[in-house]
């Protein structure tokens, strides 16, 4: 048999989570046939069959993170289906079936080997469970989730109503209470409704959790005047005959900007506690999807025609609505922008993707009443920008300096000429 570990599928990628088995064990694949949907920090992949052969073997379920280098699955390319059927017979006759005793639940041996997969036994733990108690219901009698499941409703129910007798004897008196924490003394009242997490979310979940407990946050607010950019956009669509994205200029732009101030075109590595400066500029565009947050990443943006930007920003966003993007569409970046424009909103506090030191959130530009130079009341294009950093590697006074070194290409768009190499 041979084994089909976890390969290292992008950069960084040190684990993934398994999304859907696309096979059974036993079933008989070709070579490069999807067997296994995982999910990595950067998207869904499909891993496919080496050769070949038939699975004898799946390990961990659904949901489970398995590291790079582990076995997923082993495959057998020249076992017939009789001395494979010998082979799970024997390793059925061999562990034995305890004697169930009336009223309990059977009991392991203690000779035999409790399989389970390092989540289930972590649950266990944390349920107070004792695997060598349950039959499970998996290959080989491997313990899945679902039989924690049954065993905890099998033997909880005597405590639980045991717990709601002793809240209903505390002397609270609830007309004194607000009435929703009166009605969280009473919790059989209320439904709830458990709704997991989609693997896309999970990943997110661990991502942002990570950055917010590693890196200082602090969060520079600024209005910009875009006036300029507005006429430079309109006399652009003139001459080219199309629209020109109001993001794709103001990628540009900000590619410009981190070419001036490269120390924010860096990754911080904690560990060696040294700040590696990008010589090439990757911008990640946080996209709203349906299934969840996804940032495909414009490469060498700095070295890229306009147009080109604007081509490649609609076809990654297609792409992340669809569903179709792939890991390497996916990595690299160094530097991340939030487009809340199409959404709305008047400022936010963008979450620092790491290794990345600063996050821009870009806001609708509108038209607002100003005070123009004469002291005259005017309308005037307005946009609001936040940038979020890493307050270890730079300062206020940094991102005070980011903002208006957009705000000037903002205002006059031509100065990108002479950032152009």
């Amino acid at each position: 048999m041979i084994p089909f570990r976890l390969p290292d599928i992008g950069e960084g990628v040190t684990e993934a989570e398994i999304v859907k088995w696309l096979v059974r064990e036993g079933e008989i694949v070709s070579q490069d046939q999807a067997v296994v949907e995982v999910q990595t920090d950067k998207a869904v992949v499909e891993l496919p069959s080496p050769q070949e052969g038939r699975v004898c073997q799946l390990y961990g379920q659904e949901n489970e993170i398995v590291k790079v280098g582990e076995a997923l699955f082993y495959i057998d390319a020249a076992i017939q289906q009789e001395q494979e059927n010998d082979r799970y017979s024997t390793l059925e006759t061999d562990i034995q079936e305890p004697f169930p005793l009336s009223g309990q639940t059977s009991i392991q041996p203690l000779s035999k080997k409790i399989l389970a997969s390092p989540a289930v036994r972590k649950r266990a733990r944390q349920l107070g469970i004792d695997l060598t108690l349950l039959k499970g219901s998996g290959p080989r009698g491997r313990v899945l989730q679902s039989d924690l499941e049954r065993q905890l409703n099998a033997t909880s129910s005597p405590l639980q109503f045991t717990q709601a007798e002793e809240l209903h004897d505390i002397p609270i008196s609830s007309s004194s209470l607000p009435n929703s924490f009166s009605q969280m003394i009473h919790p059989f009242e209320t439904e709830i409704i458990p709704i997991p997490l989609t693997p896309i979310r999970k990943v997110i979940s661990r991502r942002l959790l990570l950055s917010t407990t590693t890196k200082p946050h602090a969060t520079h607010f600024d209005q910009l005047d875009v006036s300029g950019l507005v006429r430079w956009r309109e006399r652009a669509t003139q001459l080219n005959g199309s629209k020109i994205s109001y993001t794709a200029i103001l990628l540009k732009m900000i590619s410009c900007v981190l070419k001036k101030y490269p120390i924010w075109n860096s990754h911080f590595d904690e560990e060696e506690q040294i700040i590696y400066q990008h010589s090439s500029i990757h911008i990640g565009v946080a996209t709203d999807a349906p299934q969840g947050l996804l940032v495909p990443v414009i490469k060498d943006i700095g070295q890229k025609k306009l147009d080109d930007i604007s081509i490649e920003l609609q076809d990654l966003t297609t792409l992340a609505r669809s569903g179709g993007l792939g890991v390497n569409q996916m990595t690299g970046s160094t530097f991340t922008i939030s487009n809340a424009g199409v959404l709305g909103g008047e400022w936010a506090t963008p979450i620092i993707q790491s290794p990345e030191i600063g996050i821009l959130a870009i806001h609708p530009i509108r038209q607002i009443p100003i005070v123009n130079e004469s002291g005259e009341l005017a309308v005037g294009w307005r946009m609001n920008v936040s940038l979020s950093f890493d307050h270890r590697i730079v300062d206020g006074a940094d991102a005070i300096r980011f903002t208006e070194a957009l705000q000037n290409f903002t205002q006059e768009p031509s100065r990108m000429l002479f950032m152009l190499t």
